[in-house]
């Protein structure tokens, strides 16, 4: 954790995530069909960034926890220092707070993610799939 709350470890379909922000991508993602790799090996593409996802197999994604697109700039800086030179995805707290870009170094030019269609719905029901529940302990059960 670099400042701020510590994340909240989440299990979403067989994957323990750092955060249920991450659990909760993971979750929108498979709801739009959209295949992922959580933390992907990216040793010989990056250098000092460890991206969240990879996509569709060619669109790395990191997540974090910022309510304005302005809250994800240290985000965008650090992918294009890490010397990336593709597709990048940056999310916040819900598919509004989303900045897209083709990574050219400092020449990079972000824009507002563009959903292929109304993803209200999805982001929804993938925060129905991870939400927390409190664990039971034994002497909860009847």
């Amino acid at each position: 954790m670099r400042g701020g709350r510590p994340g909240i470890p989440t299990l979403y379909a067989g994957t323990v995530f750092r955060s249920r922000l991450e659990s909760r991508w993971a979750a929108f993602f498979s709801e739009l069909s959209v295949p992922w790799v959580y933390e992907p090996p990216t040793d010989d593409l990056v250098a000092g960034w460890l991206p969240d996802f990879c996509i569709g197999g060619q669109v790395l994604v990191e997540c974090k926890p910022a309510l304005t697109l302005d809250g994800l700039a240290p985000a965008c800086a650090k992918a294009e220092a890490s010397g990336y030179q593709g597709q990048v995805l940056i999310v916040g707290l819900a598919p509004s707070c989303a900045l897209s870009a083709r990574v050219r170094g400092r020449a990079t030019v972000w824009r507002p993610a563009r959903w292929s269609r109304d993803v209200t719905l999805a982001w929804a029901i993938a925060g129905n799939h991870v939400q927390w529940r409190r664990p039971r302990r034994v002497a909860d059960r009847p």
